[in-house]
């Protein structure tokens, strides 16, 4: 059996416990899968916005004008089987340190097209086609952001060729065993991408 890289993005704060506690249930997860893991917090590093140049596709191709840790980040990208986005969600989606990194990732993919999944998509790169889990954190989960958070996902699953993707959304005021039972039963049943 092939071990699966696994890279974690994580924008969450070490102040918040609930995330805190997921995290490591989730690091655990891994773990016993026995996949090699990464874990990169986007806040902590220094990563130049995306100028739309397409540098990264045209003239250095697979490398952004940018020599800074967004460069580390897109190489991990590139390498990993399963990608977690660990956010806080702001209107519905990912955090902008996360939505910054995926931004300059672009590169990872070609500038031409093909059709996938029955749609118009770049073709990759780089031949990994990852597992996409998405794990956010929300004031509420009434409103929504859970259905918001999938799509925006599906979203990107689509656009880094990922087969399969796993998303749950925890309400600030879960308990944290109420947490950690979601979070196995969401990691449980990854859905396919279609």
């Amino acid at each position: 059996m092939i071990k699966k890289t696994t890279l974690i993005l994580d924008a969450t704060t070490k102040a918040d416990p609930l995330a805190l506690h997921v995290l490591e249930a989730l690091k655990e997860h891994i773990h016993k899968s026995g996949s090699p893991l990464l874990v990169l917090r986007p806040s902590e590093m220094k990563i130049h916005h995306c100028i739309g140049c397409f540098h990264c596709w045209l003239k250095t191709p697979g490398l952004c004008i940018f020599n800074d840790d967004g460069t580390k980040i897109t190489h991990a990208l590139s390498r990993a089987n399963r990608i977690v986005f660990f956010t806080p969600l702001v209107f519905g989606t990912y955090s902008a340190d996360i939505k910054n990194s995926i931004e300059r990732s672009i590169g990872i993919l070609l500038p031409t097209f093909k059709k996938w999944k029955g749609e118009m998509h770049h073709p990759l790169r780089y031949p990994i086609e990852p597992e996409f889990i998405g794990i956010g954190f929300a004031d509420r989960t009434d409103d929504g952001t859970p259905e918001l958070f999938r799509s925006h996902l599906m979203r990107n699953a689509l656009n880094f060729h990922a087969q399969s993707m796993v998303t749950t959304v925890f309400a600030k005021n879960t308990s944290i065993n109420n947490a950690l039972e979601q979070l196995e039963r969401a990691l449980a049943k990854p859905e396919e991408i279609v």
